[in-house]
């Protein structure tokens, strides 16, 4: 893996003191990257700003700095392309951001010595239609349907003694 695209929940006070050791550690492995808006609006210009949509396209992972809004949000910019997530939970809850930021660090090391599994997700697009107007809606299944349109999110592999999460 040489790019990482990372995306930040918007207005979010840690992104500060989080990404710049992050891009100290990416940058230690060799592995370019670019950020969104969000981002870098939070910690200046350490890292190269892309849209959303254009990290989808450009970095072989996107990293997810928030909570299952902010992976919800990301995983719609990049429903076309087949780009894995990594999220880490920055918040108390998260259903779907199956990584803490306690294990970051850790789970990154897995995933470049390919140990890790791939869980792939369903978005489902539907229609609404009310008292004459139509709204389109979007929302995640966790299954999988076979060759349905899907996202991919990593997790780490479960270790012994440590519970598998996020499946």
């Amino acid at each position: 893996m040489r790019t990482i695209g990372i995306i930040s929940k918007p207005q979010q006070e840690s992104i500060r003191t989080i990404v710049p050791p992050l891009l100290d550690w990416l940058k230690q492995h060799q592995i370019a990257a670019f950020c969104d808006k969000e981002t870098t609006e939070c910690v200046g210009p350490l890292c190269p700003e892309l849209s959303r949509e254009e990290l989808a396209v450009r970095a072989e992972m996107l990293l997810v700095l928030g909570g299952d809004g902010t992976l919800l949000a990301v995983a719609r910019a990049a429903a076309d392309r087949e780009v894995p997530i990594l999220p880490v939970n920055l918040g108390s809850l998260g259903f779907l951001t199956s990584v803490t930021l306690n294990e970051l660090y850790g789970v990154l090391d897995e995933v470049l010595a390919g140990k890790h599994r791939v869980s792939e997700r369903i978005q489902l697009l539907t229609e609404i239609q009310r008292s004459g107007t139509t709204r389109h809606a979007d929302g995640w299944f966790v299954g999988s349907c076979g060759d349905c349109g899907h996202q991919r999110v990593l997790h780490p592999l479960p270790r012994q003694g440590r519970k598998e999460r996020g499946t």
